[in-house]
């Protein structure tokens, strides 16, 4: 299979389910064109971008289209990127000597435009989030929603990560599948792939957090819970995504830590040296419907997690430790006092039913039986 992926992330960024899913692909022998979500902001702050259009990373072709900033409100840049893109894509589909690629998947309706300007035979809405919860205008949410609809007319194959999702899709698409996220069989060796002394230094007992730091957690909740309790050092893993004022308020904090980006093999590291984790997200639409990568991350290694009390998550109440505002620091302390190993085997072994290795193999089957089916002319 040839598969274009749209993706909302670059590949050197914090790993996904983008990357997580593609990776895989690759490395069962499909050809897997990324495409970046570049545009000309960050092209100008990176000029190497500029230089680099196409690369190959990860037995992965990576492509950097260079987007025109807020192009689905503006007609003429939108038939300028799908020029491009259509360019791009004649130029690799050459060298490949192919005329369409198999699979167009798409990660968001932002990408909506691309089915315009791609040959493909198959279309693929991936769906793990509420997309309109990215944007806070009303404008801007009617814009996505109606983007989203018409991706989910045209999808021959949505994949969803959560039932809340399953319900959303299937109103409009019949065929939905779901493609839960998981976590790499790679974090379940209990070793250490480098020296991590921005880590080593800091004094137990560790309340961590790995992922975005972005406008979805609850930064109030975090500090009170910071501020309250100066034995514990919580500790951030991963960048830094929001300018928020309660984010700037929790970094002055003498027992909060922001350790930075780190890459995803050595991510299973930081989370060994973690107490507890946390998940602390703020309950609301785009929430709602998550099944964060960083539980299974969490339960791989048999942590205790404490969560808010999101839909998907309480799912796994029994093996997790759930909490609101007015709870967050009591389930963290009841979480420290944890010391049942049969509770901690039973993470791992959840963990284990959801490896992204089993969970591609699912995906892999459905696009191929999906073209198969099309070939025929049954789909």
């Amino acid at each position: 299979m040839i598969i274009a992926c749209f993706a909302s992330t670059a590949w050197d960024g914090i790993w996904q389910r983008h990357q997580q899913i593609m990776v895989r692909l690759a490395e069962r022998g499909h050809t897997v064109i990324y495409v970046e979500p570049t545009n000309t902001v960050e092209a100008i702050k990176k000029p190497r971008i500029l230089v680099s259009r196409v690369a190959k990373k990860d037995d992965v072709i990576l492509l950097r289209p260079i987007f025109s900033p807020l192009h689905y409100r503006v007609p003429s840049l939108e038939r300028i990127d799908l020029a491009l893109v259509s360019r791009l894509f004649a130029r690799i589909l050459a060298g490949l000597r192919e005329e369409k690629v198999d699979v167009l998947w798409l990660f968001s309706p932002f990408f909506a435009f691309v089915t315009s300007a791609l040959n493909y035979k198959l279309l693929v809405y991936d769906c793990a989030d509420e997309s309109e919860g990215f944007v806070s205008s009303k404008k801007g949410k009617d814009w996505i929603l109606e983007k989203e609809n018409e991706v989910l007319k045209k999808a021959d194959l949505v994949f969803v990560t959560s039932q809340r999702l399953f319900e959303r899709c299937a109103a409009v698409n019949s065929n939905i599948h779901r493609a839960p996220n998981g976590v790499p069989l790679s974090f379940f060796e209990k070793r250490l792939r480098a020296n991590h002394s921005d880590i080593e230094r800091i004094n137990r007992p560790i309340v961590g957090f790995v992922g975005s730091l972005s406008f979805w957690l609850d930064y109030e909740m975090l500090y009170k819970a910071a501020v309250s309790n100066e034995d514990l050092a919580f500790v951030f893993v991963g960048p830094i995504d929001t300018q928020t004022k309660n984010l700037k308020t929790l970094e002055q904090l003498d027992n909060v830590h922001f350790l930075g980006a780190k890459h995803h093999a050595v991510v299973p590291d930081y989370i060994n040296f973690f107490d507890v984790c946390l998940i602390p997200f703020k309950v609301q639409d785009l929430t709602h419907s998550a099944l964060p990568i960083k539980l299974f991350e969490y339960l791989a290694a048999g942590k205790p997690v404490v969560s808010s009390k999101l839909d998907e998550v309480q799912r796994f109440k029994d093996y997790i430790y759930l909490a609101d505002s007015d709870s967050f620091v009591a389930q963290i302390r009841k979480a420290l006092r944890e010391h049942d190993a049969e509770l901690r085997r039973k993470r791992v072994e959840i963990a284990r039913d959801y490896t992204w290795e089993s969970i591609v193999n699912g995906v892999e089957h459905d696009l191929l039986f999906a073209l198969t089916c099309q070939n025929k002319g049954d789909y």
